[in-house]
């Protein structure tokens, strides 16, 4: 079965092994050939990627919002939750918890899923812990700088 619902399926429990911790599991749901579009990366990357936000952000989640599919594509709109423990994007842990939207794309091929792209705020996930690049001007960039934000904070 490789329809518009197999497809769906395999997209909730990849959001669940996420949840759950199953890194092992993803190679389960992903074509050895899978592209992670953003980036233009592989399986390996997809799945060293979600170790690092696992790894960075305790009680990492997927939680889904929403859910759509036509054929072998299927746009799955969800809350990236968690609090900040590890290093990410060059930040040393805040203890910030955070909650970002997030869209990830998914086409699927041969029963399994083929390519991925992302569409999120990074920004608005660095503002929640309290940093920001510092810009004067388009672009022309200065380095990250501490700010204040009222955002909950895990002893």
């Amino acid at each position: 079965m490789t329809g518009t619902a197999h497809y769906k399926r395999l997209v909730l429990e990849l959001c669940r092994a996420f949840n759950d911790g199953k890194i092992s599991r993803i190679d389960d749901y992903l074509t050895p050939d899978f592209a992670d579009l953003g980036v233009s990366a592989g399986p390996d990357w997809f799945k060293s990627s979600i170790q690092t936000l696992r790894r960075s952000f305790k009680d990492a989640r997927w939680d889904v919002l929403g859910l759509v599919a036509e054929g072998t594509t299927t746009v799955v709109r969800l809350r990236f939750t968690g609090v900040h423990v590890g290093d990410y994007l060059g930040v040393a842990p805040t203890r910030c918890a955070v909650s970002v939207e997030q869209v990830h794309i998914y086409e699927g091929r041969d029963g399994r899923l083929a390519t991925h792209y992302c569409v999120r705020d990074d920004l608005e996930l660095l503002d929640q812990l309290g940093v920001r690049p510092d810009t004067t001007m388009v672009g022309e960039t200065k380095p990250m700088r501490k700010k204040k934000v009222a955002v909950a904070a895990l002893s």
